[in-house]
């Protein structure tokens, strides 16, 4: 299985999180801040069919994309737990 985000417009698309957290491959096009979340070998220009299809199949080549380290459960929790007991 491959997620596909196929947007023209993102913010900060939490379904490619979902999607990276739970193993499954993800392609996107390369619009809002998805740039920051998969490495460009897997983005692929808003608006062209051609490359996303390109994107996709390097995806499936490739080895997962893993959930970048500040989005890992751990680390989350350690840096909620830093902030509450602070306060």
């Amino acid at each position: 299985d491959v997620f596909l985000l196929a947007s023209v417009h993102e913010g900060g698309p939490n379904v490619v999180l979902e999607a990276l957290a739970s193993g499954t491959l993800v392609a996107a096009t390369a619009v809002g801040d998805v740039p920051l979340l998969l490495p460009a070998t897997v983005l692929a220009p808003s608006g062209d069919p051609h490359a996303l299809a390109d994107a996709v199949e390097r995806a499936i080549e490739s080895p997962p994309v893993a959930l970048p380290e500040r989005y890992q459960q751990s680390v989350f929790v350690d840096r909620t737990l830093q902030v509450v007991l602070v306060e």
